[in-house]
């Protein structure tokens, strides 16, 4: 029996690899899109102003005025004295409008905390989950990344003996690897027991398969020769 039927006998069935990539880059995007920078307190203040647009647009239109009314203030102080009497007047007026709009923007603060005390309240404990979550997806995500890593040194393993034997002569075949369609954790626990099955095979088998379709090359070509 030539080494190339011995390996038909021992057809390995292995998880496609770049399946594994591909299922392996759906969890990043996956994971990536439940990550969010920040603190409980920073989730509630971003969700306030996306359900709150009016006051937001308020409160920035407000400030802006602020700091149009304060460098005009400090631009008639930084003049000399001389200076500063002749624009006596204007600098009255720019120290006016500069009270009035700190004034509008306490009225707007207290409407602010009011409605954001309202918004805390509701809001809260579905900010704690979403923080939790974060938390739980950047693990996840470090995870990927260590299983990405794994994975594209199985495939290059892999890629170099296919390349120089072919599948046929090493008695691989791969399967399309099956994910249980539940949380992220269990499809990353899947995937690692598949890669596992990847690099197992390639400590165990791999080298005995190559090493076998290269005796069985070189026979070949010396059958052929003689």
């Amino acid at each position: 029996m030539t080494a190339s039927a011995k390996n038909e006998q021992l057809k390995m069935l292995l998880p496609n690899v770049e399946s594994l990539s591909t299922t392996l880059n759906k969890l990043k995007i996956e994971s990536e899109k439940q990550i969010v920078n920040g603190t409980v307190d920073d989730v509630l203040e971003e969700g306030f102003w996306l359900v709150n647009p009016q006051l937001s647009a308020s409160k920035e239109a407000t400030l802006q005025e602020l700091k149009e009314a304060t460098r005009l203030v400090k631009s008639i102080e930084a003049r000399t004295f001389w200076s500063r009497l002749w624009l006596r007047k204007e600098y009255l007026q720019a120290l006016e409008r500069q009270r009035d709009v700190v004034s509008k923007r306490s009225k707007q603060v207290e409407v602010e905390e009011a409605e954001f005390k309202a918004y805390e309240l509701v809001n809260r404990p579905r900010a704690v989950k979403t923080v939790e979550q974060s938390d739980k997806s950047s693990n996840c995500l470090l995870e990927i990344k260590k299983l990405e890593k794994k994975l594209s040194d199985m495939a290059q393993v892999y890629t170099g003996a296919i390349l120089q034997h072919g599948n046929n002569a090493l008695g691989i075949e791969y399967q399309e690897p099956l994910l249980p369609s539940g949380a992220m954790q269990l499809d990353l626990i899947h995937v690692t027991q598949q890669l596992g099955e990847l690099q197992e095979f390639a400590r165990r088998e791999l080298p005995t398969r190559v090493a076998r379709a290269g005796i069985s090359k070189k026979h070949s070509k010396f059958t052929v020769n003689f």
